[in-house]
């Protein structure tokens, strides 16, 4: 699993209406859980302005949800929103939801990518600073089939990778590397 940080809580309550002709929250519902949850996060960080704002804010540009364990009415929910390293200008979100009573069974995990946008000229821009202050930093991850570290061209590879890895242009990039017949 990829890095991550905790970035809010945030508790709900279930209405008779989310549920289904099944008997449990019906499945559109958790978007909506999601959404509120993301909107309240924006809220506490001081960003509530940009979810109507027609200059610049988050954009969803994709959205999942694995459906673990149904959730019948009553119940009072608590949604975990974890934020994985940024790009440029996106970002991931993961969602774990839990019934309050039972913190320790997920009941439905998902995960929004958003992107940060100029809404007028229709492009995405750096994600702001202080959003990215928040989010884990980029880790260097390498693959590798029967590799030789003390190899003089692997070791050479391992120290620009390090180098690379130190440099604050590539802060907040992913990379993934390869080792095959070097």
């Amino acid at each position: 699993m990829s890095n991550t940080t905790v970035l809010f809580e945030y508790p709900l309550e279930i209405r008779w209406g989310d549920m289904d002709a099944l008997g449990h929250v019906n499945n559109v519902i958790y978007f909506r859980y999601f959404e509120q949850a993301r909107a309240a996060w924006l809220a506490s960080i001081g960003e509530e302005g940009t979810i109507n704002s027609a200059d610049q804010g988050p954009l969803i540009i994709t959205a999942d949800a694995t459906y673990l364990k149904p959730v019948v009415y009553p119940a009072q929910l608590l949604i975990r929103m974890l934020g994985e390293a940024p790009g440029r200008s996106s970002f991931v979100v993961r969602y774990e939801i839990f019934k309050r009573d039972d913190p320790e069974t997920i009941y439905t995990t998902g995960s929004t990518k958003i992107v940060w946008a100029d809404q007028k000229a229709g492009k995405s821009i750096p994600v702001p600073d202080h959003i990215r202050a928040l989010l884990p930093k980029a880790q260097l991850y390498c693959r590798h089939s029967k590799l030789d570290l003390e190899s003089p061209k692997r070791r050479l590879i391992r120290k620009i990778l390090n180098q690379v890895q130190d440099d604050e242009d590539f802060e907040n990039s992913v990379f993934s590397v390869n080792f095959y017949a070097l």
